[in-house]
């Protein structure tokens, strides 16, 4: 079948008025890394999103697949060059630059930041360019979303070009190298339910020790993170107010 945009976008009119509809067609995402970055590209690209610049190193597992919007027949095949396939089966014209590399040192994708809108760091925590990568963007101008999943619900930071950093926030050096621990310790001052507690000491006690075989996580902590991360770039597009780090969103199916 043939595609048409306006088609594509045509049930979108009593929630975005054709001016926002019009930016979030023109405008440009960093995802710097296309594991929950998958997800948010997917919606993105519902919503009416045609520009995107996709970085990621690793490859589909099937272990992936219970939170990620891959599929079992791009097992195997790398995250940046899948995501781009699934971008590309919702919107065949979607402008997609796919790079099936980790980002090993910020020069890499330096002047990628300076010609998009918005970047969302989901490099892993003990990547050396997780701070530099949201400090650089930030003294560009743009808007930094970091977000992660914890289960059945979901957070998400929103970094502007005037609020702190995630190093301030962490209480780190903007060198320093972080861990998943320095993360969810520091959060876990702000935002813990009680369905977490249990969950959280056990990673201190055990998963930050090596004793889990993996980090659990599920589909519906993933999903919510995509619809905070595509509701906010609206609201931005809008004009309308968000809230920006220190503050941070939570969306929770388990409270």
């Amino acid at each position: 079948m043939s595609f048409c945009y306006e088609e594509l976008i045509s049930r979108n009119w009593a929630f975005i008025p054709s001016d926002i509809q019009a930016k979030i067609r023109r405008h440009v995402i960093l995802l710097a890394g296309c594991g929950l970055g998958c997800n948010i590209a997917r919606d993105l690209a519902a919503l009416g999103m045609e520009n995107f610049i996709l970085y990621d190193g690793d490859v589909v597992e099937l272990s992936n697949l219970n939170r990620q919007v891959f599929k079992i027949n791009q097992v195997g095949t790398n995250k940046a060059l899948a995501t781009a396939e699934i971008i590309r089966e919702v919107n065949p014209q979607a402008l997609v630059e796919a790079h099936p590399v980790f980002i090993q040192n910020l020069e890499i994708i330096e002047e990628q930041v300076r010609k998009v809108d918005f970047v969302v760091n989901t490099v892993d925590y003990h990547s050396p360019v997780f701070l530099p990568l949201t400090d650089f963007a930030q003294e560009k101008g743009k808007y930094v979303f970091f977000p992660t999943n914890f289960g059945w619900g979901a957070v998400v930071m929103v970094f502007s070009p005037t609020s702190i950093s995630m190093a301030q926030y962490l209480d780190v050096s903007p060198e320093a190298v972080c861990d998943l621990s320095v993360f969810i310790t520091r959060l876990a001052k702000d935002y813990l339910p009680p369905h977490l507690e249990g969950l959280y000491r056990a990673f201190l006690e055990e998963g930050k020790a090596g004793k889990w075989p993996n980090m659990p996580q599920i589909m519906p902590g993933a999903q919510l993170v995509s619809v905070l991360v595509s509701t906010l770039i609206v609201k931005l597009l809008a004009g309308l107010p968000v809230k920006t780090a220190p503050d941070f969103y939570v969306l929770d199916t388990w409270c």
